[in-house]
């Protein structure tokens, strides 16, 4: 086990599956945008699932496949559909098939408890060290934000989109 790995502390167990193919978008989407540490992107699958979220779709991330977004995402990955895409044009035929866009800022935005979401909704979430960029933010519905002490600047990707799925949860 340790020749398979990069893990300084090798699994026990291996397991080999097909890729499932992906499928229709569900009515709770995550937008992933440039995630790049595998840890974050399978701590935000595993809170997918956690909070009823049915599909990730996934621009310019680590990949989904990488062993230690698969050990974080604690055997989720299994359990949601990914798609990887670029996000402006995917975000445009979600809004053309009524999707409620919600954006994450870490400079403004409302709290997620108050946004009155509609049946199908997507959440946008930015990249670990520059968040969501502008010309992905203008195509957003609403924008939210998590109200924190002044004295921390932000949160962990991870740990902002869990608080985040949560509070939008209905």
């Amino acid at each position: 086990m340790e020749k398979l790995t990069s893990l300084a502390t090798p699994t026990k167990l291996i397991g080999i599956c097909a890729q499932l193919p992906p499928v229709p978008c569900t009515s709770s989407v995550l937008l992933i945008d440039q995630i790049h540490h595998p840890g974050n992107l399978g701590t935000i699958i595993r809170s997918a699932v956690a909070f009823g979220v049915g599909t990730i779709v996934l621009n310019n991330s680590v990949d989904v496949y990488n062993q230690k977004v698969i050990q974080a995402s604690q055997g989720l990955i299994f359990h949601i559909n990914i798609v990887k895409s670029p996000l402006q044009d995917f975000i445009l035929r979600l809004k053309n098939d009524g999707y409620q866009i919600i954006g994450t800022d870490v400079r403004q935005g409302i709290d997620p408890r108050e946004v009155r979401t509609v049946e199908k909704r997507a959440i946008l979430l930015g990249n670990e060290g520059d968040g969501v960029g502008g010309d992905l933010l203008e195509l957003c519905d609403v924008n939210v934000n998590i109200k924190m002490d002044e004295k921390c600047e932000s949160l962990n990707v991870g740990v902002a989109a869990s608080i985040i799925m949560f509070g939008l949860q209905r």
